[in-house]
Formats: C-alpha cells, structure tokens, sequence
C-alpha cells in the first residue's frame, strides 16, 4: 500500500543475494563495540557476513566465550548506506535463538 504519498514519491527496492557481491545499498561493518565492564564487547568482522544459496547470512561462531576486555566476540553486521525516512521494510529471516545472539533492523 503506498499511503498517502504519490507513486512518484515512492521507491521500492528489492534486495536480491543471487550474486556472491552484497547489494551496494549495504557495507559490511567491521566496528568494535559494546562495554568492556558489561563482558558485552562485540567484533563485527566481516568474514561473518557472506552469500550462500541466495541467501544473506550474518554468522556468530560457536564454541565463544563470553566477551572479556582483551578478548570481544565475534559477530557480523550490515549497514544500510540509505536512510529512511519512513517506510516499511519486509524481510524473510531464519533467527538465531542462541543465548549472547541479537537479530535487529
């Protein structure tokens, strides 16, 4: 449904994984974050994140310990390079249940 906004006010993207490149409206993040005295510190590295089968994975490897201040998990992310205004976004997604795991758009 487009609401109120004329059609010409509204852009649609579909996001397509058939190739093995992400789609350029995304980067890959390779940012440290969270809080050492909160065991909550986070790696993004980039070799999480990958196409397999069409499908967009974003990975956080097993057999981790939990964060400490020398040593963070190891995690993926996507950044979107667009910002939205408003909008709805769809999406199809196999989420972990995997205690430390956040899934977030």
């Amino acid at each position: 449904m487009l609401g109120f906004y004329p059609p010409d006010e509204v852009t649609r993207h579909t996001f397509d994984f058939s190739s093995d490149k992400l789609d350029p409206f995304w980067e890959i993040s390779d940012q440290l974050f969270g809080e050492v005295g909160q065991n909550s510190l986070r790696q993004m590295n980039p070799r999480n994140v990958f196409i397999r089968d069409g499908c967009l994975v974003i990975r956080v490897p097993g057999g981790q310990q939990a964060s400490t201040a020398a040593i963070p998990v190891s995690s993926g992310q996507i950044k979107g390079l667009v910002e939205f205004q408003d909008g709805t976004i769809e999406m199809v997604a196999k989420l972990s249940d995997v205690p430390g795991t956040c899934q977030s758009i």
